[in-house]
């Protein structure tokens, strides 16, 4: 199996090589620029990965987000804060704003470290406790067949057109060969 830093940086390398086949065509710059803005993201993502694992934070996570406020949070200010190129400037500043409160949001919204990875007991409620097996049997049991008309078959063949359907589109695809060749033989005789 590959390193994932490896796969995301191989990708990136490889957007920067068609830019750079797509510099041989002349393109206008703002394509371009955004074509290699693209792979410096995926660079940025690669190297994301590559301090995650390095710092052993790759794989399963016992601290997940119990809610997710700070995301939505954080994708409405980057959201809002972007509108702002367009619109003013103060509505990147509500944006940065927005950022901020879901900075502070983010650091509640994590289970604390030594919480147990199974559920815990409400109030006076005995734990859980281990999951029991669902099946307890020895065997699968025995086939029986599916009766002809059920549905598991599959569905019906589809059945022929009614005769006057199909009598109307064969008089329709004459009516219409009729006049191309006439419109043909027409245009013969007028050279």
């Amino acid at each position: 199996m590959k390193p994932s830093h490896g796969v995301v940086g191989a990708w990136a390398a490889g957007n920067v090589v068609l830019a750079l086949v797509h510099l041989a065509f002349h393109p206008r710059p703002l394509p371009f620029f955004l074509y290699i803005a693209g792979s410096a993201i995926v660079a940025g993502f690669g190297l994301a990965v590559l301090a995650a694992v390095r710092t052993g934070r790759d794989g399963p996570q016992r601290r997940q987000p119990r809610r997710a406020g700070a995301a939505v949070v954080a994708a409405l200010g980057a959201a809002v804060g972007l509108t702002g190129f367009a619109y003013g400037w103060w509505l990147s500043v509500l944006g940065v704003y927005l950022l901020g409160v879901a900075a502070w949001l983010v650091r509640g919204e994590r289970i604390r470290p030594g919480a147990r990875p199974w559920p815990v007991a409400l109030g006076d409620a005995e734990p859980a406790g281990q999951p029991a097996l669902v099946y307890h049997g020895s065997s699968i049991g025995t086939a029986m067949p599916v009766p002809a008309d059920h549905p598991a078959h599959g569905p019906p063949p589809p059945r022929p057109p009614p005769a006057r359907l199909r009598n109307t589109v064969v008089l329709f695809l004459l009516v219409a060969a009729a006049r191309a060749v006439k419109n043909v033989l027409r245009g013969k005789q007028r050279r």
